[in-house]
This record gives C-alpha cells, sequence and structure tokens, in this order.
C-alpha cells in the first residue's frame, strides 16, 4: 500500500485526460479538466468506461480530502479521470492527501 502526503505528488503523477467528454456535473469551465460526479448518467458511463487505472476517488475524512485509486462510494466528494494509469503492482491501493485551500471552503 502506497500512501502520500502531498496533493502535488499526486498532480505530478496523473494529470488529468483532457480527451474525455466534459462533465455535467462539474464543468471544465468552472473546475477544469477530469472531475466527474455520479449523479449524472452521462458523467457514470464516463467513469465506468475508463480504464480502471486511470479513475480516482476524491474523499473528505474528518476535514481531510484525500485521493484514492478506484471507484470507491463512502465520504466520495467527486471522481477524477487520470491520462496516465496507475502502475501494474500487486497492492493496487495509492492514496493521496491534499491540502484544502481554506478560501476555497468558504465559497
Amino acid at each position: 500500500m502506497e500512501l502520500h502526503d502531498e496533493g502535488d505528488l499526486f498532480d505530478a503523477r496523473y494529470p488529468p485526460d483532457t480527451t474525455l467528454p466534459e462533465s455535467k456535473e462539474y464543468p471544465h469551465e468552472d473546475y477544469g479538466h477530469g472531475l466527474y460526479g455520479w449523479h449524472e448518467e452521462a458523467d457514470r458511463a464516463v467513469i465506468e468506461a475508463a480504464n480502471p487505472k486511470c479513475v480516482w476517488t476524491f474523499t473528505e475524512v474528518e476535514g481531510c480530502l484525500y485521493s484514492v485509486s478506484g471507484v470507491r462510494f463512502v465520504n466520495r466528494q467527486y471522481y477524477y479521470i487520470s491520462s496516465v494509469p496507475r502502475p501494474d503492482v500487486e497492492d493496487d491501493y495509492e492514496e493521496y492527501q491534499h491540502t484544502i485551500d481554506e478560501d476555497d471552503e468558504d465559497e
């Protein structure tokens, strides 16, 4: 199991897939590329069709934001699809802790 404590490392390793259709819940103009929700059928279709090694779930636990490999449902905030797949390793779980910008929480 790989655990990381920096969102910058995640961003560098796993840039968003900019070739995918725009999300209905998280438009590129407002949120950038790669973010998808689960409530819109079109978003679910993109997530389900994506390479599973490129799908990440952003979760919030006790005020901390994490990106967790794969599709998860508990505490999910949104999904992210990267342009780079996770490496093939025996333990396919990766997790990154991201700093939540205090300014963003107030919006």
